[in-house]
């Protein structure tokens, strides 16, 4: 019983001191006050003003449509989810739809 006891014992040490030996010790921290300041200079800002409208291209007409934003928004989310959904759901949905479309705006039409 006391052989077992040992090899119990001995399993644990190697399967949990053995990898706090071989772990690198040190980490940087960095403080609350260095982060914020990191974040906001790593931050755009962008006016959203700027995005009222925006260039809707039918491909089947070959025509180019200036449409409202929320307009465009509308048709996107209840395109991608039924009404049905909960509320903030939907909400949500429409932060992404409009995050999206504001990047694709800026950046251009590149593949990501």
């Amino acid at each position: 019983m006391k052989k077992i006891l040992l090899y119990v014992l001995f399993f644990i040490l190697i399967c949990f001191f053995i990898p706090v030996i071989f772990t690198n010790k040190k980490q940087e921290t960095v403080s609350l006050v260095e982060k914020n300041e990191i974040e906001e200079n790593t931050i755009e800002t962008y006016d959203y003003k700027n995005y009222n409208t925006i260039k809707l291209y039918h491909k089947d007409s070959g025509e180019t449509e200036k449409i409202p934003l929320d307009e465009y928004l509308y048709g996107v989310v209840s395109a991608e989810m039924p009404a049905s959904f909960e509320d903030e759901a939907l909400k949500a949905q429409a932060v992404v739809a409009r995050t999206y479309t504001i990047y694709k705006i800026e950046t251009g039409n590149r593949k990501t």
